[in-house]
């Protein structure tokens, strides 16, 4: 039941947007979604409910702490992409900093802020004062927040030596501190594995459940072997490849896409990854086969049977 669940709404979010209302949709179900996971993460946080797996960290009702922040990122890819609002999307990652904070996801933090930064710089010039306004509010808020998180949690005074320096990676923005000896491990026994069965692999599921490599190529290759693997990198490199060659359009929606890929093996079991990967195929490649549902207008064609007029002279 979970399984076909997940394909219903994996095929829904790749269907949304093919069409032009579908795709004016797809910004307000982007924004609701983020709210939606901020508002599950802070509703844990505060103490209301208890759905994380992994003690000191919320994950809203996702359970795992690492979900939350990849989706929530995918989806900020996919408003940067389609809304032209700067303001909005702009509340919306002020918004988005908080639930991804309470998660204390390393590698979440780390790409909102590639994602975020180069946004804002983009904008800067035209958009300067409103700028500086907001770093001059949100900085401070921002230390508040998280000397706050790194002395409370829900049921108290937070004593987890792995908190700690998951809130010190986050705040210096430090990726060497980013990186996690546990997941190094995982990632070697992967290669092990892989090493082991090059060519056909295990089996689906074998990346996520079998072996957590943290990483999705390897994810990839443990589940269908060197040539699922390298269809895999295939695809995504054409996206990057078109993406440039079009002067970076849909390039927002494939940033989380390519940062997540060495932190998590669970892209592909995302509908919401499915989401930012449709985005940027329909905007990418606007000339597809259309299925109409519809009939089409019938045409008034001359009768193939009867004969043309003759040219006149």
């Amino acid at each position: 039941m979970i399984m076909l669940s997940n394909f219903i709404v994996t095929l829904l979010f790749i269907l949304i947007p093919s069409t032009e209302r579908g795709m004016e949709a797809t910004r307000w179900l982007a924004t609701a979604i983020i709210l939606g996971c901020v508002a599950a993460n802070l509703y844990e946080w505060l103490g209301y409910g208890s759905f994380t797996r992994i003690p000191g960290r919320m994950s809203g009702y996702l359970e795992d702490p690492n979900h939350s922040p990849i989706i929530i990122c995918l989806l900020l890819g996919v408003l940067f992409t389609l809304n032209p609002n700067f303001w909005w999307n702009m509340i919306v990652a002020g918004i988005a900093t908080v639930g991804i904070a309470v998660t204390l996801s390393r590698s979440g933090m780390a790409v909102f802020a590639v994602m975020v930064l180069p946004y804002v710089a983009i904008h800067f010039r035209e958009r300067a004062r409103g700028l500086l306004i907001i770093a001059a509010v949100s900085i401070p808020l921002a230390g508040a927040g998280l000397t706050m998180l790194s002395q409370t949690s829900r049921s108290g005074i937070i004593s987890n030596d792995d908190v700690g320096s998951r809130l010190q990676a986050i705040y210096d923005l430090d990726f060497e501190k980013i990186k996690s000896p546990e997941r190094a491990k995982d990632l070697q026994d992967g290669w092990e594995a892989v090493s082991e069965a090059i060519i056909f692999g295990y089996g689906t599921g074998a990346g996520s459940n079998q072996w957590q490599p943290h990483n999705q190529i390897v994810s990839v290759w443990l589940d269908l072997g060197i040539f699922g693997m390298l269809l895999f990198v295939g695809a995504i490199m054409s996206l990057v490849i078109v993406s440039i060659r079009q002067r970076f359009r849909a390039f927002f929606c494939l940033i989380p896409v390519l940062l997540f890929i060495p932190c998590s093996q669970v892209l592909v079991e995302t509908p919401v990854y499915w989401f930012a990967i449709s985005v940027a195929c329909h905007l990418l490649f606007p000339r597809r086969i259309v299925f109409r549902l519809l009939a089409a207008t019938r045409l008034n064609l001359p009768n193939p049977n009867t004969s043309l007029p003759s040219a006149s002279h």
